[in-house]
C-alpha cells in the first residue's frame, strides 16, 4: 500500500511541476512577444529594414547580370548568377517571417545603377558590395540584436551575413573566369547559400541536409 501511495504522490508531483513549467513558459513567451514590436526593437528594427533594402537592391542588380550573361550566351555564368539570385530571394523570405510579426510595411530602396562595360565588371561590383555588407555591416547588427535580447533577429542577420560572404566569393570567381562548366551549382532553399561543385553533406550555414538542396542547371531548378 505504501508503495502505491508513494507512486501516486510521485506522479502528482511530476504533473504539478510540468504544469508550473508550462505556465512559466507561456508567460515567458507572452513577455517576449510583447517586446517584439517596432517600437521596442528600435535600432534593431532599423537594421532589419536596412538589410531588406540591401537584399532587394542586390536581387534587382543580379537580374540585370543574369540578363546580360544570357544575352552573351554564357550559360554557366548565367546559371551561377541565377543561383545567387535565388539565394537573395530565400534570404528575403527568411527575413520576412520576422517582419510579418511586426506588421512592417514595404521598404523603399534605391536600385543600383547597371552601367558596367562588361559582365565581369558588374559581378566584381556586386561582390565588393556583398563582401562589405557581410563583413563590415552585418557583424555590428548581429551584436546589437544580441545585446538587446533579440536572438531570433540576431540569428537571421548572422545567416544573411554568412550567405552574402559566400555569394561575394562566387561572384568574384565568376568575374575572374573561375567557373568550371562541368561543376554543378546547388542552392540551399532554407538560407539561400549557394554551393559550386560538390555539395557538402550539410549546409555549412543552416545545417540542412544536402538532399534538401536544389540543383541548378542553366538558370533553372533541375
Amino acid at each position: 500500500m505504501d508503495n502505491w501511495l508513494m507512486l501516486v504522490i510521485g506522479v502528482v508531483v511530476v504533473v504539478v511541476i510540468e504544469v508550473i513549467a508550462y505556465r512559466a513558459y507561456k508567460r515567458y513567451r507572452a513577455r517576449k512577444e510583447a517586446r517584439f514590436t517596432k517600437e521596442s526593437l528600435g535600432e534593431v528594427f532599423g537594421d532589419m529594414e536596412a538589410t531588406r533594402a540591401y537584399l532587394l537592391r542586390a536581387k534587382e542588380f543580379l537580374k540585370q547580370c543574369s540578363k546580360q550573361a544570357k544575352e552573351e550566351g554564357d550559360e554557366a555564368v548565367a546559371c551561377l548568377v541565377d543561383s545567387l539570385l535565388a539565394g537573395e530571394r530565400a534570404q528575403l523570405e527568411g527575413l520576412e517571417e520576422l517582419r510579418q510579426k511586426l506588421d512592417a510595411k514595404a521598404v523603399e530602396f534605391q536600385k543600383k545603377e547597371y552601367d558596367f562595360p562588361t559582365l565581369a565588371d558588374a559581378l566584381e561590383s556586386y561582390a565588393a558590395e556583398a563582401a562589405a555588407w557581410a563583413y563590415d555591416t552585418v557583424p555590428g547588427m548581429v551584436q546589437r540584436a544580441r545585446k538587446e535580447g533579440y536572438r531570433d533577429v540576431a540569428k537571421q542577420l548572422r545567416i544573411i551575413g554568412e550567405v552574402e560572404g559566400g555569394h561575394a566569393d562566387l561572384a568574384r570567381g565568376a568575374a575572374q573566369g573561375q567557373v568550371d562548366r562541368e561543376h554543378e551549382v546547388s542552392l540551399c532553399p532554407t538560407c539561400g547559400a549557394v554551393y559550386f561543385g560538390r555539395r557538402p553533406a550539410f549546409c555549412t550555414i543552416c545545417n540542412q541536409p544536402n538532399f534538401e538542396m536544389e540543383r541548378m542547371r542553366r538558370g533553372v531548378l533541375d
